[in-house]
Protein backbone atom coordinates (compact mmCIF):
# COMPACT_ATOMS: atom_id res chain seq x y z
CA UNK A 1 0.00 0.00 0.00
CA UNK A 2 1.27 3.20 -1.31
CA UNK A 3 0.54 6.30 1.65
CA UNK A 4 0.26 9.97 1.33
CA UNK A 5 1.12 12.10 4.33
CA UNK A 6 1.36 15.85 4.87
CA UNK A 7 3.18 17.90 7.77
CA UNK A 8 4.02 21.20 8.38
CA UNK A 9 7.56 22.51 9.76
CA UNK A 10 9.12 25.94 11.01
CA UNK A 11 12.68 26.30 12.24
CA UNK A 12 11.40 25.41 15.79
CA UNK A 13 9.55 22.35 14.57
CA UNK A 14 12.47 21.14 12.27
CA UNK A 15 14.17 18.17 14.79
CA UNK A 16 10.46 16.89 15.30
CA UNK A 17 9.21 16.58 12.04
CA UNK A 18 12.27 15.07 10.55
CA UNK A 19 12.35 12.80 13.37
CA UNK A 20 7.88 11.92 11.99
CA UNK A 21 10.49 11.28 8.77
CA UNK A 22 12.43 8.91 9.49
CA UNK A 23 9.65 6.56 12.05
CA UNK A 24 8.15 6.51 8.01
CA UNK A 25 10.52 5.33 6.44
CA UNK A 26 11.52 3.02 9.18
CA UNK A 27 8.14 1.59 9.20
CA UNK A 28 6.19 2.35 5.71
CA UNK A 29 7.77 0.42 2.21
CA UNK A 30 5.88 2.38 0.31
CA UNK A 31 5.20 6.87 1.07
CA UNK A 32 5.57 10.09 0.26
CA UNK A 33 5.68 13.11 2.75
CA UNK A 34 4.51 16.50 1.74
CA UNK A 35 6.10 18.83 4.47
CA UNK A 36 5.01 22.46 3.87
CA UNK A 37 7.82 24.42 4.86
CA UNK A 38 6.89 27.51 7.02
CA UNK A 39 10.08 29.45 6.05
CA UNK A 40 13.33 29.59 4.20
CA UNK A 41 15.39 28.00 6.87
CA UNK A 42 13.32 24.61 6.41
CA UNK A 43 13.19 24.54 3.02
CA UNK A 44 16.67 25.46 2.19
CA UNK A 45 18.09 22.84 4.52
CA UNK A 46 15.88 19.96 4.07
CA UNK A 47 16.79 20.78 0.26
CA UNK A 48 20.41 20.29 1.17
CA UNK A 49 19.36 17.02 2.64
CA UNK A 50 17.78 15.52 -0.18
CA UNK A 51 15.94 12.68 1.55
CA UNK A 52 13.91 10.28 -0.32
CA UNK A 53 10.07 10.29 -0.33
CA UNK A 54 10.20 13.64 0.78
CA UNK A 55 8.42 16.84 -1.15
CA UNK A 56 8.98 19.76 0.16
CA UNK A 57 5.93 22.74 -0.63
CA UNK A 58 6.91 26.06 -0.14
CA UNK A 59 4.55 28.69 1.87
CA UNK A 60 3.81 30.83 -0.60
CA UNK A 61 2.58 27.94 -3.10
CA UNK A 62 -0.55 26.95 -0.56
CA UNK A 63 -1.21 30.49 0.53
CA UNK A 64 -4.19 32.64 -1.41
CA UNK A 65 -5.59 36.02 -0.69
CA UNK A 66 -7.56 35.26 2.03
CA UNK A 67 -4.92 33.41 3.89
CA UNK A 68 -2.37 36.11 3.52
CA UNK A 69 -5.33 38.89 4.59
CA UNK A 70 -5.47 37.15 7.89
CA UNK A 71 -1.55 36.45 8.22
CA UNK A 72 -0.48 38.91 10.59
CA UNK A 73 -3.77 38.41 13.06
CA UNK A 74 -2.56 34.86 13.92
CA UNK A 75 0.38 33.55 15.91
CA UNK A 76 3.07 31.19 14.21
CA UNK A 77 0.88 28.50 15.53
CA UNK A 78 -2.22 29.82 14.77
CA UNK A 79 -1.11 30.17 10.88
CA UNK A 80 0.01 27.06 11.05
CA UNK A 81 -3.30 25.90 11.83
CA UNK A 82 -5.40 27.72 9.17
CA UNK A 83 -3.10 26.79 6.93
CA UNK A 84 -3.64 22.63 7.36
CA UNK A 85 -6.88 22.72 5.01
CA UNK A 86 -5.21 24.50 2.18
CA UNK A 87 -2.10 22.56 2.45
CA UNK A 88 -4.22 19.05 1.65
CA UNK A 89 -6.50 20.53 -0.65
CA UNK A 90 -3.55 21.34 -2.44
CA UNK A 91 -2.52 17.79 -2.21
CA UNK A 92 -5.58 16.47 -3.17
CA UNK A 93 -5.84 18.95 -6.05
CA UNK A 94 -2.58 20.22 -7.40
CA UNK A 95 -0.37 17.15 -6.80
CA UNK A 96 -3.47 14.69 -7.82
CA UNK A 97 -3.11 12.55 -4.52
CA UNK A 98 -5.94 9.75 -4.58
CA UNK A 99 -5.92 10.71 -0.36
CA UNK A 100 -4.06 12.52 2.04
CA UNK A 101 -3.27 12.21 5.85
CA UNK A 102 -2.56 15.05 7.60
CA UNK A 103 -0.27 14.89 10.70
CA UNK A 104 1.54 17.12 13.36
CA UNK A 105 4.95 17.01 13.38
CA UNK A 106 5.24 15.76 16.88
CA UNK A 107 3.75 12.23 15.80
CA UNK A 108 6.14 9.01 15.73
CA UNK A 109 5.25 6.10 13.83
CA UNK A 110 6.13 2.84 16.40
CA UNK A 111 4.53 0.62 13.52
CA UNK A 112 3.36 -0.22 10.34
CA UNK A 113 0.02 2.29 10.01
CA UNK A 114 -1.46 -0.93 7.73
CA UNK A 115 -4.19 -1.96 10.18
CA UNK A 116 -5.31 1.72 10.27
CA UNK A 117 -5.66 1.99 6.67
CA UNK A 118 -7.49 -1.52 6.93
CA UNK A 119 -10.18 -0.22 9.11
CA UNK A 120 -10.21 3.40 7.00
CA UNK A 121 -11.44 1.29 3.97
CA UNK A 122 -13.45 3.14 1.53
CA UNK A 123 -14.48 5.83 4.04
CA UNK A 124 -14.14 9.26 2.95
CA UNK A 125 -12.84 11.34 5.89
CA UNK A 126 -11.36 9.87 8.92
CA UNK A 127 -10.44 11.33 12.32
CA UNK A 128 -9.87 9.83 15.90
CA UNK A 129 -11.05 11.00 19.10
CA UNK A 130 -9.03 12.76 22.30
CA UNK A 131 -10.04 9.36 24.23
CA UNK A 132 -9.93 11.47 27.13
CA UNK A 133 -10.89 9.50 30.53
CA UNK A 134 -13.30 12.66 31.53
CA UNK A 135 -16.52 13.74 28.88
CA UNK A 136 -16.14 17.13 30.24
CA UNK A 137 -12.87 17.49 28.97
CA UNK A 138 -13.87 17.29 25.21
CA UNK A 139 -16.13 19.98 26.15
CA UNK A 140 -13.22 22.62 26.42
CA UNK A 141 -11.27 21.25 23.65
CA UNK A 142 -12.81 19.29 20.86
CA UNK A 143 -14.38 15.46 20.72
CA UNK A 144 -11.82 14.83 18.14
CA UNK A 145 -7.64 15.56 17.72
CA UNK A 146 -6.46 17.78 14.85
CA UNK A 147 -2.99 16.01 15.08
CA UNK A 148 -4.17 13.14 12.53
CA UNK A 149 -6.73 13.35 10.01
CA UNK A 150 -7.42 11.56 6.66
CA UNK A 151 -9.20 12.53 3.41
CA UNK A 152 -9.83 10.92 0.38
CA UNK A 153 -10.42 12.91 -2.88
CA UNK A 154 -13.89 12.53 -3.28
CA UNK A 155 -17.18 14.62 -3.41
CA UNK A 156 -17.55 14.38 0.82
CA UNK A 157 -13.33 14.73 1.45
CA UNK A 158 -13.03 17.66 -0.56
CA UNK A 159 -16.15 19.17 0.64
CA UNK A 160 -15.39 18.81 4.40
CA UNK A 161 -11.65 20.32 3.84
CA UNK A 162 -13.54 23.10 1.87
CA UNK A 163 -15.94 23.55 5.15
CA UNK A 164 -13.08 23.58 7.35
CA UNK A 165 -10.90 26.05 5.52
CA UNK A 166 -13.85 28.83 5.76
CA UNK A 167 -14.12 27.61 9.27
CA UNK A 168 -10.42 28.47 10.32
CA UNK A 169 -10.07 31.46 7.73
CA UNK A 170 -12.98 32.78 9.82
CA UNK A 171 -11.75 32.06 13.51
CA UNK A 172 -8.77 29.96 14.47
CA UNK A 173 -6.92 30.97 17.74
CA UNK A 174 -4.85 29.65 20.52
CA UNK A 175 -8.04 29.93 22.84
CA UNK A 176 -11.44 28.62 24.17
CA UNK A 177 -14.56 30.41 23.41
CA UNK A 178 -17.76 28.69 23.26
CA UNK A 179 -17.82 25.95 20.71
CA UNK A 180 -14.30 27.05 19.67
CA UNK A 181 -10.97 26.45 20.03
CA UNK A 182 -7.84 26.58 17.75
CA UNK A 183 -8.60 24.88 14.16
CA UNK A 184 -9.92 21.33 16.46
CA UNK A 185 -13.22 22.05 17.58
CA UNK A 186 -14.66 22.08 14.50
CA UNK A 187 -14.32 18.62 13.88
CA UNK A 188 -17.17 17.83 16.44
CA UNK A 189 -19.82 18.97 13.54
CA UNK A 190 -18.18 16.50 11.23
CA UNK A 191 -19.91 13.38 11.90
CA UNK A 192 -23.63 14.68 11.47
CA UNK A 193 -22.44 16.54 8.42
CA UNK A 194 -20.45 14.13 6.96
CA UNK A 195 -22.02 10.18 5.77
CA UNK A 196 -18.65 8.55 4.62
CA UNK A 197 -16.72 9.65 8.32
CA UNK A 198 -14.96 7.19 10.25
CA UNK A 199 -14.09 8.06 13.99
CA UNK A 200 -10.98 5.56 14.29
CA UNK A 201 -11.79 2.85 17.00
CA UNK A 202 -7.84 1.19 16.45
CA UNK A 203 -6.72 1.83 20.28
CA UNK A 204 -3.40 2.22 18.93
CA UNK A 205 -3.93 5.66 16.79
CA UNK A 206 -2.66 8.81 18.20
CA UNK A 207 -2.24 7.31 21.85
CA UNK A 208 -1.00 10.62 23.35
CA UNK A 209 0.02 11.92 27.07
CA UNK A 210 -3.90 12.45 27.83
CA UNK A 211 -4.97 9.34 27.54
CA UNK A 212 -2.20 6.55 27.67
CA UNK A 213 -2.49 6.76 31.20
CA UNK A 214 -5.65 4.97 31.13
CA UNK A 215 -4.33 2.14 28.88
CA UNK A 216 -2.45 -0.98 29.33
CA UNK A 217 1.05 -0.49 27.90
CA UNK A 218 3.06 -3.63 27.25
CA UNK A 219 6.18 -5.10 25.10
CA UNK A 220 5.69 -8.69 23.01
CA UNK A 221 8.87 -9.79 21.06
CA UNK A 222 9.87 -6.38 20.56
CA UNK A 223 6.71 -4.70 19.46
CA UNK A 224 4.58 -2.24 21.46
CA UNK A 225 0.93 -2.90 22.51
CA UNK A 226 -1.98 -0.58 23.67
CA UNK A 227 -5.01 -2.70 25.13
CA UNK A 228 -3.56 -5.79 23.36
CA UNK A 229 -3.27 -3.92 20.07
CA UNK A 230 0.01 -2.54 18.24
CA UNK A 231 1.34 1.08 19.00
CA UNK A 232 0.99 2.40 15.80
CA UNK A 233 1.83 5.71 16.33
CA UNK A 234 2.22 8.22 19.45
CA UNK A 235 1.65 11.86 19.76
CA UNK A 236 4.05 13.33 21.82
CA UNK A 237 2.53 16.61 22.68
CA UNK A 238 4.18 18.62 25.55
CA UNK A 239 7.76 17.11 24.63
CA UNK A 240 10.44 20.26 25.31
CA UNK A 241 13.61 19.80 23.67
CA UNK A 242 15.72 22.24 26.22
CA UNK A 243 19.02 21.49 24.11
CA UNK A 244 21.15 19.07 22.04
CA UNK A 245 21.02 16.41 25.06
CA UNK A 246 18.47 17.56 27.34
CA UNK A 247 14.85 17.23 27.48
CA UNK A 248 11.62 16.89 28.96
CA UNK A 249 9.94 13.99 28.05
CA UNK A 250 6.07 15.32 28.65
CA UNK A 251 5.23 18.64 31.01
CA UNK A 252 2.36 19.09 32.46
CA UNK A 253 1.20 15.15 32.62
CA UNK A 254 1.79 12.29 34.97
CA UNK A 255 3.46 9.50 32.54
CA UNK A 256 3.95 6.18 34.44
CA UNK A 257 7.41 5.33 34.72
CA UNK A 258 7.04 1.75 33.00
CA UNK A 259 5.26 4.19 29.46
CA UNK A 260 8.12 6.46 29.86
CA UNK A 261 10.69 3.44 29.25
CA UNK A 262 8.83 1.59 26.86
CA UNK A 263 7.35 4.67 24.38
CA UNK A 264 9.65 8.00 25.31
CA UNK A 265 12.84 6.50 26.01
CA UNK A 266 12.74 5.42 22.06
CA UNK A 267 11.40 8.79 21.01
CA UNK A 268 14.59 10.65 22.88
CA UNK A 269 17.01 8.34 21.20
CA UNK A 270 15.60 8.71 17.79
CA UNK A 271 14.93 12.93 18.44
CA UNK A 272 18.91 13.18 19.56
CA UNK A 273 20.18 11.33 16.20
CA UNK A 274 17.97 14.03 14.69
CA UNK A 275 19.99 17.18 15.74
CA UNK A 276 22.48 15.40 14.67
CA UNK A 277 22.09 14.33 11.87
CA UNK A 278 20.92 18.28 11.10
CA UNK A 279 24.22 19.37 12.70
CA UNK A 280 25.78 17.28 10.10
CA UNK A 281 24.17 19.79 7.35
CA UNK A 282 24.45 22.72 9.89
CA UNK A 283 26.65 22.83 12.61
CA UNK A 284 25.58 26.05 13.29
CA UNK A 285 21.47 25.42 13.93
CA UNK A 286 20.28 26.61 16.70
CA UNK A 287 16.33 26.19 16.29
CA UNK A 288 14.44 24.55 18.11
CA UNK A 289 15.53 24.51 21.39
CA UNK A 290 12.36 25.61 23.81
CA UNK A 291 12.84 27.34 27.33
CA UNK A 292 11.60 25.89 30.42
CA UNK A 293 10.80 28.42 33.21
CA UNK A 294 11.84 27.80 36.68
CA UNK A 295 8.60 27.23 38.31
CA UNK A 296 7.58 24.68 35.25
CA UNK A 297 10.69 23.27 35.92
CA UNK A 298 10.38 22.98 39.94
CA UNK A 299 6.68 21.79 39.53
CA UNK A 300 7.95 18.83 37.34
CA UNK A 301 10.66 17.85 39.14
CA UNK A 302 8.28 17.46 42.78
CA UNK A 303 5.29 16.35 40.98
CA UNK A 304 6.23 14.20 38.28
CA UNK A 305 9.82 12.99 38.94
CA UNK A 306 9.68 12.28 42.92
CA UNK A 307 6.34 11.29 44.02
CA UNK A 308 5.32 7.60 43.16
CA UNK A 309 3.50 6.61 40.51
CA UNK A 310 0.32 4.98 43.11
CA UNK A 311 -0.14 8.56 44.06
CA UNK A 312 -0.29 10.24 40.96
CA UNK A 313 -3.41 7.67 39.77
CA UNK A 314 -4.96 8.46 43.27
CA UNK A 315 -4.77 12.23 42.45
CA UNK A 316 -5.64 11.28 39.20
CA UNK A 317 -8.90 9.49 40.31
CA UNK A 318 -9.87 12.61 42.62
CA UNK A 319 -9.53 14.78 39.86
CA UNK A 320 -12.05 12.81 37.38
CA UNK A 321 -14.41 12.58 39.85
CA UNK A 322 -14.04 16.42 40.41
CA UNK A 323 -14.35 17.42 37.42
CA UNK A 324 -17.23 14.81 36.40
CA UNK A 325 -19.46 16.39 38.93
CA UNK A 326 -18.93 20.19 37.77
Amino acid sequence: MHYVFCTIIDQHFLFKGLTLYFSLQKHCEHFRLYVLCMDEIVYELLGKMDLPNLELIRLQEIEDERLLNIKSNRSSAEYCWTCKPNLCLYILKQKRSGSVSYLDGDIFFVSNPYPMYKEIGNYSIAIVEHRFPVAAYSEKVGRFNAGFAYFKNDEEGLQCLGEWQEDVIEWCFNRFEENRYSDQFYLNKWPARFNHLLSIKHPGVNVAPWNVKYSKVEEKDGQLYVNNEPLIFYHFQSFHLLSENRYREVLGYFMPHRTKELIYKPYVEALLETVRTVKRFDEDYSFGYQKLSFKSWLRDFVYYRILPDKIHFQVARIRQKIVSSL
